[in-house]
């Protein structure tokens, strides 16, 4: 996914530009009108993207369009708009990975909707594999799978590769 590459302002509402200028504002401890390194990261973070250092040093190099070795309000809303729209095709592919498996649509992922959708696959799961699987996802252990408790699945562990 690289729809991202032309990200502009209008491809943002008015609060996540709210947002950004008042991260970027209040992030600009020197005033200057531009970010540092520290700043940038600073900023991120509260807009809720935490970045390593490394990955700051990539945005310093990546979001400095005119190379002057700092992030202006413009470079940075370009920045954060390309999070925010990989953020949201992550969370729209996601959603649709889930209702995959929400066969009767009632919002929760039981055994049985696991088991059809590896058969739908061609994938044959034996009972020890299927109950490994909710275990790992199921972590309030209520027998069913919540769409956060897929998510979390899908993002913290190697659940369900590439069905």
């Amino acid at each position: 996914m690289d729809d991202t590459k032309n990200v502009t302002v209008q491809d943002l509402t008015e609060k996540q530009i709210e947002d950004i200028k008042e991260a970027y504002t209040s992030c600009d401890v020197n005033h200057d009108g531009h970010l540092s390194a520290p700043e940038l990261k600073r900023a991120c973070r509260k807009l809720g993207i935490f970045l390593s250092q490394e990955e700051v040093d990539q945005a310093m190099t990546d979001a400095d369009k005119d190379g002057n070795g700092c992030i202006d309000l413009n470079e940075f809303t370009t920045f954060i708009g390309k999070h925010i729209v990989v953020a949201n095709y992550r969370n729209n592919e996601l959603k649709k990975a889930f209702k995959r498996f929400d066969k009767d649509g009632d919002g929760h992922i039981t055994r049985d909707e696991i088991r059809l959708v590896f058969q739908e696959s061609g994938v044959e799961l034996d009972d020890a594999a299927l109950e490994d699987l909710v275990k790992v996802a199921d972590t309030n252990n209520d027998g069913i799978i919540s769409y956060e408790e897929f998510v979390h699945a899908i993002s913290e562990k190697d659940w369900l590769i590439q069905i």
